[in-house]
This record gives structure tokens, C-alpha cells and sequence, in this order.
């Protein structure tokens, strides 16, 4: 979770395709997975030095991030293949599973029955639609 386009640069490689889609579609329901340009990071990008990045539609979530002045590991940390989780024990207990440590978590209470993100590719220069979620494929018409 990054707060805006400008965090987004400083931690990922934005390319125009994930420019277009950030300002047709952020904040909201949408992940870009894109490569990191940030050592920082290292911890929770994938093998191929990759991370999902959301800039959420959420008054809250979007002034931890400004105040924090980082990305942060949002409560959609749900593993892959497994449901998104609606509450923070089940979200502990997924992570449990693996060697990630948890330092904090904001337990707002049971989230709602909300769609989860749709989550793209945006590295090349169409999309790729790895999971699709709330915005649907026609929303990305003409970048497939």
C-alpha cells in the first residue's frame, strides 16, 4: 500500500502502462505488480524482484501511508490460493503458516463481504489480468 503516484515511483519501476492505469483507476480496487526498484522491499517482493502495489480507497489507510511515508503491508495478505481473509485472526493464522513476522496490525473489525482487488501485470506494455476482482475485464478494454 503506497499513498500516491510519487511513493509509487519511489519504489517501483512505473511504466507508462502503470501510470495510464494508476490515473485512470487509484485509489481503488486495483494491485499493480510491478518490479521494485527499492532494497528495501526485498523482504516481500517476489522471485522475480516484483511486489503488488494498491494505493487504496480508504481515508485511513491513505494517511497511515502519507504519515508513515512508506509502503505498508496491508490487511490483504491473504496467501495465494488461499480466501481472503475477513478478520485478523484468520490473517494471523495464514501468515502463521510461513516465516513472515507480523510487527503491527490495525484491527478495524470483520471486514465486509467487498470483492477483493483485481491484480495486474503492468511491467509490459498490456495488461495482464493475474486475478480478477473488482474491476472487471471490460474496465481494462483496449490495454489487454
Amino acid at each position: 500500500m503506497v499513498a500516491d503516484l510519487d511513493m509509487l515511483s519511489m519504489y517501483a519501476e512505473v511504466t507508462p502502462l502503470a501510470r495510464a492505469l494508476t490515473e485512470q483507476f487509484l485509489p481503488g480496487p486495483l494491485t499493480l505488480v510491478l518490479k521494485t526498484t527499492s532494497s528495501e522491499l526485498a523482504t516481500v517482493a517476489g522471485s522475480e524482484g516484483t511486489a503488488g502495489f494498491r494505493i487504496p480507497n480508504h481515508p485511513f489507510c491513505l494517511e497511515l501511508a502519507r504519515t508513515f511515508q512508506k509502503p505498508i503491508t496491508s490487511t490483504s495478505v491473504n496467501l495465494s490460493g488461499m480466501a481472503q481473509p475477513r478478520d485478523v485472526q484468520t490473517m494471523l493464522s495464514q501468515l502463521d503458516q510461513t516465516t513472515c513476522r507480523v510487527a503491527h496490525v490495525v484491527d478495524h473489525g470483520a471486514l465486509s463481504g467487498n470483492t477483493p482487488s483485481t491484480i495486474v501485470d503492468a511491467r509490459g506494455t498490456h495488461v495482464v489480468i493475474l486475478r480478477e476482482g473488482a474491476l472487471l475485464r471490460s474496465a481494462f478494454a483496449g490495454l489487454l
